[in-house]
């Protein structure tokens, strides 16, 4: 689903003073299996992944697995 958002954010363009402005997005996501830790623990693993993606080069969805 993250990569489908991505990929439809990079169809979208922005009409700023004349000139047309691509749209991309850096995602980070986490998949976790089980009983998950609390909220803000996925929260902050999520972050991470998506620090890793702009990193990385942007533009990109880095998913991070969590078994519980």
């Amino acid at each position: 689903m993250a990569e489908r958002i991505r990929e439809q954010a990079m169809s979208l363009e922005l009409d700023a003073d004349r000139a047309a402005i691509g749209v991309t997005c850096s995602l980070g996501v986490v998949h976790a299996t089980g009983t998950p830790p609390n909220v803000q623990s996925l929260i902050n693993i999520a972050d991470e992944a998506l620090y890793e993606a702009k990193r990385l080069g942007r533009n990109r969805t880095e998913v991070r697995s969590l078994a519980a």
